[in-house]
């Protein structure tokens, strides 16, 4: 009896151990899923929330970048407008300026109309200097030539006496081989041949410096006579309106020529 009892209580026993193993697992099992279903909740949650931040972080940017965008535009707008409205102020007081000089320039110009008679007087003072200076571009010429045919000539004499001195050279040698006397009568011959070369061929660089500095002087006058020129030119073309200025001009132009 006592070992049937035993056995009956062992077997509660171990029923007992078995329903309480597995109450455990069928109570890990649920919260284990009550635990997935929370966590998946919460992660869901979590997700959604970040996602409605985002969403809201990306409007907030859109919205400050469409506002910043705005803005540019806007202030393009206005520093074009500026800008038009200083280029039309800049415009209107360059025309103004222009104005300004273009009546000076006229006032200026019906001056000088008015003063035909002045211009008459200056156009006919510059004629007669400029038919003076061709008068002496002339005589500096001719006297350009003349010193250019004496220097010409004085080169022809040089050449002479160099080749009189080259015999009286030959001359005296020989007379040397021949006697002692002839040859101090040679040599003062010489000496004297030497002295009126070296004099003709000082004079021969004098006529040559005074050959050239008569050409500098021709130069300037032709270059003074261009300008007369030039500023007649220009001065007839600056009264070119009026009738007796251009009979001047005729004038002047003929003499010129």
């Amino acid at each position: 009896m006592r070992g049937f009892l035993g056995r009956k209580n062992y077997q509660r026993m171990r029923e007992t151990a078995a329903a309480i193993l597995i109450q455990s697992a069928a109570r890990r099992w649920l919260a284990q899923v009550r635990y997935q279903r929370m966590r998946k909740s919460a992660i869901l949650i979590q997700s959604v929330f970040r996602m409605h931040v985002c969403v809201k972080l990306l409007r907030a940017t859109r919205r400050l970048r469409a506002t910043i965008k705005l803005q540019s535009i806007w202030r393009g707008v206005q520093a074009r407008r500026r800008c038009r409205l200083m280029l039309r102020r800049i415009i209107y007081c360059q025309s103004l300026i222009r104005r300004k000089i273009a009546r000076r320039l006229l006032a200026g110009l019906r001056a000088e109309s008015k003063s035909v008679g002045k211009l008459k007087e200056v156009n006919f003072a510059l004629e007669t200097k400029l038919v003076g200076l061709s008068q002496a571009l002339h005589t500096k010429a001719e006297e350009n030539r003349q010193l250019a045919e004496k220097l010409a000539q004085l080169e022809t004499q040089i050449s002479a006496w160099k080749e009189r001195f080259a015999r009286v050279e030959e001359k005296g040698k020989e007379a040397e081989k021949e006697t002692s006397a002839m040859s101090s009568h040679l040599a003062k011959e010489v000496a004297a041949l030497k002295e009126a070369n070296a004099a003709i061929t000082k004079e021969r660089d004098k006529l040559a410096h005074s050959l050239k500095k008569k050409e500098e002087e021709a130069a300037a006058q032709a270059e003074e006579l261009k300008k007369l020129t030039e500023k007649v030119k220009a001065a007839c073309e600056s009264a070119s309106s009026g009738k007796d200025v251009r009979g001047g001009c005729g004038g002047a132009r003929g003499t010129a020529s």
